[in-house]
């Protein structure tokens, strides 16, 4: 039995092997963890985990977003390519009215129980009448 140390009774390992792996281990841990960041240049495990985790989130928004251009660049095309789109979205974000449509203005405060009238000034032009006849 050459080459081998003697082992002691009731020990498997000597004191020696057995603190030489426990350092390894622990440097190995430290490694791992990050903790030694400015001796060995490696984030560690932990940051990669949170990094990747960061990397999916921002793919997400990513996918979302390119997502959202694709819609709009629809939208763009159907508003530069048919008039009648255009107008219903003039009309629905501007407020304007043609000169051939009624506008209704159901937008009056509540007064006790009861609408009150609109004075006749807040009234579109073609609408007011002349009180001097």
């Amino acid at each position: 039995m050459r080459g081998r140390l003697p082992r002691r009774a009731g020990s498997a390992v000597s004191p020696r092997v057995r603190k030489a792996w426990m350092a390894f281990f622990g440097f190995w841990i430290l490694i791992l963890s990050g903790m030694l960041y400015k001796v060995v240049g490696s984030p560690g495990i932990l940051q990669a985990m949170r990094l990747q985790s960061l990397l999916r989130d921002r793919e997400q928004q990513v996918a979302a977003m390119e997502t959202e251009v694709r819609k709009l660049d629809t939208e763009k095309g159907r508003l530069e390519s048919n008039q009648a789109i255009q107008q219903r979205e003039i009309r629905r974000t501007l407020g304007y009215v043609a000169s051939d449509e009624l506008l209704f203005d159901f937008s009056s405060q509540e007064i006790g129980g009861g609408f009150e009238q609109p004075h006749p000034e807040t009234w579109p032009k073609k609408f007011r009448t002349s009180a001097r006849k």
